[in-house]
């Protein structure tokens, strides 16, 4: 069966999924305070899509929004504690599916796709400086 895909993303879509990419990589720090107006200069888009792309992030608990003020979601140590034991479970589970279709041909598959993004993010491997 062809795989039903749907490739085009609304400008809310852009700004949660790079917002979220920030506060995932830390470019906004746990506590941060940003406006709608920031972060629409930012990514040079109407306040609207922001709006949508900050109501979406709040839903998914990345950002708290009190009287028109954003702030990246602060973590406590329970909440990383309870991610780690998520994150150990899932894990674990993915290890035991996956184990039984492991075979010579795809380790040497992953291997290879591994060197790759090796190459592609340390430029000096391709003797690029």
């Amino acid at each position: 069966m062809e795989e039903l895909q749907v490739v085009h993303q609304t400008k809310a879509d852009e700004v949660y999924a790079k917002l979220r990419m920030q506060i995932v990589s830390g470019e906004f720090m746990p506590g941060d305070k940003v406006t709608i107006r920031q972060i629409a200069g930012l990514y040079q888009v109407s306040m609207m899509p922001v709006r949508q792309a900050l109501a979406r992030l709040h839903s998914d608990g990345f950002v708290t929004i009190t009287n028109r003020t954003v702030k990246i979601k602060e973590l406590s140590a329970k909440d990383v504690k309870d991610i780690f034991a998520i994150r150990i479970r899932l894990e674990t589970l993915a290890l035991e599916w996956a184990i039984p279709h492991i075979n010579e041909e795809k380790t040497a598959h992953l291997q290879q796709i591994i060197d790759q993004m090796g190459k592609e993010y340390n430029p000096d491997i391709n003797g690029k400086n």
